[in-house]
């Protein structure tokens, strides 16, 4: 049998099967399968991370918009204590007379909802302190107040009248009536607050001052007042003896000095015939407090009154040269860096009581008083309550026409226009029961150094004094401020209601109200931000 040959055992070809056997239609499946199971995932992924940073920025978003709730109602409360008479001398209300809270609902709006907060307020007591600055609590918080609301009777706080076509009065320092004030030209430095009117005349306030305000109707208190923080700044130095002197008669001669002790002076007639005309005595009132207690008006019709440690220049037969008669302890302007009062200067303190009164008419008077690094210098005292020790003479607070309001009271200090009488005062005058009333002649250039404390306050000038120099001024860098330091904190929420303070707060604030001289003058309050916290 024969074999068919090799290649003819062979199968035939498929074309079929080797197509089907080569087909990749498979992979391409696969491939599209891994493609949208990654799209899917990143496309998931993408998702929850947008959400969740979408859900960040609306968290964020609303913690901004709280935290912008919380710094605006801060910001409220800080203008609230600029523009209000809270220090740290009161009693706890930060925000009025029963508001130790701030509540503000509904007041901020953002990121469309509505936001409201409380601030809370609570005095620092370790760092709030009557004093400081470079001269101690020794300066007067502004160079004229006038304490008097008696618009009704017809008496003005301030009344300034300088005769002449280019005549003007110079302030040196704050002026603030709680009543009007009345001038034809006036020329502050610094702050005029007046509750009532303040439209007649021309006032001009030197820059970088403040533009005048009037018709406040903000009351400023008394510094030396009871419930003021700084009232013991203002106390006259008392002498717990109280020796009842006696007047010594004129001495012959003209410009001998006749020395007096400090006591309680009663002989209005002996002090009468010590200053009457052709006197001409140099009377000098050594250091010391001294009470004037007669009914009356003591007039000083000739000579000179030198209250104070004497300077170099007053010889006994001389007449003497005012001012510099008496060691001040009032800087001069401009104070000399590193200026110091004289270490001998040793200065008086008047005391009027009753109805005591003094008119200065050809007489002459330079007082110069004490240099108390702590307490205010005042030269001229008007008593605003008895002076009661045991076994010491009763000094009766001021009465009688003193304290009479209008036109029918009479002033405590007085000068006519005579022109021989000179006025000064180195030191404050605080006189707040009563009236003080200046006429200027020729002689006369300036008046209070230190600045005056009054109830009503009239000074008129003639067209001959020198008026180039301030004729009130409280100098500037005595040093001597109230400071008082808050914690302010603050709850913020949504909704228009006010929160309640409690919790943790959004904000917490440290601030520092600084006000010159212990004197609180609503809208003139230096601010300090010692701390700014966010809590988160």
């Amino acid at each position: 049998m024969t074999r068919p040959p090799r290649s003819s055992r062979r199968p035939a070809f498929n074309a079929a099967r080797r197509l089907a056997s080569s087909d990749d239609s498979g992979a391409v499946l696969l491939f599209a399968l891994i493609f949208i199971t990654v799209v899917a995932v990143v496309i998931a992924a993408v998702l929850s991370y947008t959400e969740a940073n979408m859900r960040g920025t609306v968290t964020v978003r609303a913690q901004a918009d709280r935290a912008a709730a919380a710094d605006g109602a801060a910001q409220i409360a800080i203008n609230q204590l600029r523009r209000g008479t809270f220090n740290v001398g009161s009693s706890g209300q930060c925000f009025g007379p029963s508001q130790s809270n701030l509540p503000l609902g509904g007041f901020y709006t953002g990121g469309g909802s509505t936001y409201s907060a409380t601030v809370t307020c609570a005095t620092d007591p370790d760092h709030s302190a009557v004093g400081g600055g470079g001269g101690g609590s020794n300066r007067p918080g502004q160079a004229i107040l006038t304490l008097g609301q008696n618009l009704g009777a017809g008496e003005n706080g301030i009344e300034l009248s300088a005769n002449g076509s280019s005549a003007n009065i110079i302030v040196h320092g704050k002026v603030i009536s709680n009543s009007n004030l009345v001038v034809n030209r006036m020329t502050s430095n610094a702050l005029v607050s007046i509750f009532g009117d303040c439209s007649a005349g021309t006032i001009t306030i030197v820059a970088p001052g403040p533009p005048k305000q009037c018709n406040t109707n903000t009351f400023t208190p008394d510094p030396g007042g009871p419930s003021s923080p700084t009232a013991s700044l203002w106390t006259p130095t008392d002498d717990p003896t109280r020796t009842v002197r006696s007047v010594p008669a004129c001495p012959p001669g003209n410009f001998h000095i006749v020395n007096l002790a400090p006591g309680i002076y009663t002989d209005l007639n002996g002090l009468k015939d010590l200053t009457r005309v052709n006197c001409n005595a140099i009377i000098h009132f050594q250091h010391g407090t001294y009470y004037f207690n007669f009914n009356g008006q003591w007039p000083v019709r000739s000579g000179y009154l030198i209250g104070g440690d004497l300077t170099s220049q007053v010889v006994d037969g001389n007449a003497p040269t005012l001012p510099g008669a008496c060691v001040s302890p009032v800087p001069p302007v401009p104070a000399p860096p590193g200026w110091t009062p004289p270490a001998n200067g040793r200065g008086v303190q008047f005391v009027f009581g009753g109805n005591s009164q003094l008119l200065l008419r050809e007489g002459r008077m330079e007082l110069c008083a004490n240099n108390f690094p702590n307490k205010i210098p005042v030269a001229f005292y008007g008593l605003k309550n008895d002076l009661v020790t045991a076994g010491a003479p009763t000094i009766p607070a001021e009465s009688g026409c003193v304290t009479t309001v209008g036109g029918s009271g009479c002033s405590v200090l007085r000068s006519d226009n005579s022109p021989g009488s000179v006025l000064y005062i180195q030191g404050t005058t605080y006189t707040p029961k009563a009236a003080v009333d200046i006429d200027l002649n020729n002689e006369t250039s300036q008046v209070f150094r230190f600045g005056i404390v009054a109830r009503h306050l009239s000074i008129s000038a003639t067209g001959s004094p020198d008026l180039s120099a301030p004729v009130i001024e409280v100098p500037d860098g005595a040093g001597g401020h109230l400071r008082t330091v808050v914690f302010l904190q603050v709850y913020a929420c949504t909704g228009s209601s006010a929160c309640a303070p409690s919790g943790q707060p959004a904000l917490t604030v440290k601030v520092g109200i600084e006000d010159d001289g212990g004197i609180v003058t609503p809208g003139d309050r230096q601010i300090t931000v010692y701390d700014w916290s966010v809590q988160r």
